[in-house]
């Protein structure tokens, strides 16, 4: 038993995923040079986060061990949730809900062995914002604090504080768990905003040209039928992964897969010669 094991057991880690994370660990943990930089470069995360220094370094660390970066770098988030969990009891908050929030490490795992054939992360920076305990997964959604980049009405201007929204791969999305959600971010940031939240979410499942291709009553149209959607872009071609697991540029689309009846709309859609995008929503949110 390692120092990650019980992490990768509380946070659902597929067995045969645990069992390749123990083995790249102990090689390190083989070699005390090896093991002595790891821990180094765990002090050096809390310190500085994403930098340069600690990329490099952990670039070197894969090659000396012989696994994928990717891999490389999941193992030194494993290895620094044990102080990450006692910063969050610190806090006060529960061991559930230090869980609950560093689940997204699976879905990470998840999205880098689908797409890139690797146990590991490919998403290396995001996971600041969780390790500096500013975002935080409430119900099915995770939220942080960030200002808008855009005015909204006669509510918001430019550069004001908002509740921002992430939607991890975490299963379906259900209208009934969005709004518990969007519940329990209003418990969890409320205090600091009096009667009512800004809540703000950018999304390729808010752009209004492949939303409403969408059947009513499908989730994720429910999920556009929320939002008050007020600005769109395109294209967005990096979101495509989300729905075929593969990314493509146009030239590509031909080859995209059609196995679901999402596939099959955007498929349509994409070699009709039209781009996916991002739509920025806002949910100005009152509890009943």
């Amino acid at each position: 038993m390692s120092r990650i094991t019980n992490t990768m057991a509380l946070i659902e880690f597929p067995q045969d995923a645990s069992e390749y994370f123990e083995e790249a660990l102990g090689k390190i943990q083989a070699d005390e040079a090896l093991e002595k930089e790891l821990r180094e470069l765990e002090k050096l995360y809390f310190e500085k986060f994403t930098c340069e220094e600690l990329t490099a370094r952990l670039q070197k660390l894969s090659e000396n061990v012989g696994f994928h970066k990717f891999t490389i770098d999941m193992i030194l988030f494993l290895c620094c949730c044990e102080t990450l969990k006692k910063m969050y009891l610190e806090k006060g908050y529960s061991e559930e809900f230090f869980v609950h929030n560093m689940k997204d490490l699976t879905y990470k795992l998840k999205e880098c062995k689908d797409t890139e054939g690797i146990y590991g992360t490919k998403t290396f920076q995001w996971y600041d914002g969780f390790f500096k305990m500013e975002r935080f997964a409430l119900g099915r959604l995770q939220y942080e604090h960030q200002p808008i980049d855009f005015d909204y009405r006669d509510v918001l201007k430019k550069g004001d504080d908002v509740i921002n929204i992430h939607i991890p791969s975490s299963g379906p999305l259900l209208k009934e768990d969005v709004q518990e959600s969007f519940k329990l971010a209003y418990e969890f940031f409320g205090p600091n905003y009096g009667d009512r939240i800004m809540l703000k979410c950018a999304t390729w499942m808010l752009y209004p040209p492949t939303a409403k291709l969408l059947p009513e009553g499908s989730n994720i149209r429910k999920f556009y039928e929320l939002f008050d959607v007020v600005l769109e872009r395109a294209p967005a071609d990096w979101h495509l992964w989300r729905i075929f697991g593969v990314e493509a540029q146009p030239e590509d689309y031909k080859s995209l897969p059609q196995n679901t009846s999402l596939q099959k709309i955007f498929y349509k859609y994409l070699n009709e010669g039209n781009r996916i995008g991002v739509g920025y929503g806002i949910v100005d949110y009152k509890p009943e």
